[in-house]
């Protein structure tokens, strides 16, 4: 199959060698900075004849199964997606989706009654302790009764377009988590009731902590905290994550595990692995979905979910209190 790439930046272009390995055939390459395609090039080995500055451009001229989403939200993000659609394309859009409800609106407003395959990759679901979590989550240990969640990391970012993002650690990072919560119970919550603020110190402009407490269906509690204005690494990217269960309890932290039950310790050691690895996960499904006619995990109604979690902290924080998780 072949995939037109849209985003050639750092992210974008460590997204091609994914994409090749995995059978796909570039058919164009799109960014509106100059130096961004010369790199494509120089760098990726692109077909100069197949470098565009937009879209549009690249969809006149050449014939493609599938669009590859990678620019940041802010960039026309919502505009290409729509583009794409309107010429057939399956697409698979860089997290989050977008910034904003209006244009998440019209996107699923866009897709509904589509058969278009559109995935939105979040590839925290692709880390072998997601899947181990979610074994627990389904009743391995007995019924879930609470989860919590820390995410600390000692992240500077000045000038990256995250810091210009009023909301960047909400819809940027905290989406990650969010449908990783999702993924783990089986549900979506019910209710949350959130704070979010900016220590004097940080980098960005918009708030670097957050603060939650959810309610999913059945009484299960999950409390989360992320924020990266630490001044050390206390967890990784994925997280710290501990589901306490009716029979006993797991701890992880993306990598090794410990589950507690019946009065022993058992630990379970993990390969480390990279973003490489759960986004070719990603790419996997939605290729699979594609050849397979379905609908894709991860898709954008599914996505619409886990996005509207991040909308509903920043409601609740705006609102200082607790709201109903409505999607």
């Amino acid at each position: 199959m072949k995939g037109i790439i849209v985003g050639l930046g750092g992210w974008g272009s460590s997204w091609v060698e994914i994409v090749r390995d995995l059978g796909w055939e570039i058919a164009a390459w799109v960014d509106v900075n100059p130096a961004a395609l010369e790199n494509a090039v120089s760098s990726l080995g692109a077909n100069p004849e197949a470098c565009f500055g937009t879209l549009d451009e690249a969809l006149e001229r050449t014939h493609a199964d599938a669009a590859f989403i990678f620019t940041p939200p802010m960039c026309g993000r919502a505009k290409n997606i729509i583009s794409a659609m309107d010429a057939g394309l399956h697409l698979l859009v860089e997290k989050p989706l977008t910034t904003s409800l209006d244009e998440l609106h019209a996107i699923l407003k866009r897709h509904e009654g589509s058969p278009l395959k559109v995935m939105v990759g979040q590839n925290y679901r692709y880390f072998p302790s997601s899947a181990l979590m979610r074994e627990v989550g389904s009743g391995k240990l007995g019924r879930l009764g609470y989860m919590n969640v820390l995410y600390h990391m000692a992240e500077s970012m000045p000038g990256h377009h995250m810091a210009e993002i009023p909301d960047a650690l909400a819809l940027g990072m905290c989406v990650h988590h969010l449908d990783t919560m999702r993924f783990v119970i089986g549900a979506d919550p019910e209710t949350v009731c959130a704070e979010t603020w900016n220590p004097p110190w940080s980098w960005s402009k918009g708030d670097a902590c957050v603060r939650a407490a959810f309610r999913f269906p059945g009484g299960v509690r999950v409390g989360y905290f992320a924020g990266w204005a630490a001044h050390r690494s206390e967890t990784d990217w994925f997280g710290h994550w501990t589901l306490e269960c009716e029979n006993g309890s797991l701890f992880t932290d993306g990598v090794d595990s410990t589950i507690v039950s019946g009065g022993e310790e058992k630990k379970i050691a993990g390969a480390k692995i990279d973003a490489r690895h759960t986004r070719a996960g990603v790419l996997r499904e939605f290729t699979s979905a594609i050849e397979e006619d379905r609908t894709p995990e991860c898709s954008v109604e599914d996505n619409a979910k886990s996005l509207g979690m991040a909308f509903a902290i920043i409601e609740s924080a705006r609102r200082r209190e607790e709201i109903a998780c409505k999607f």
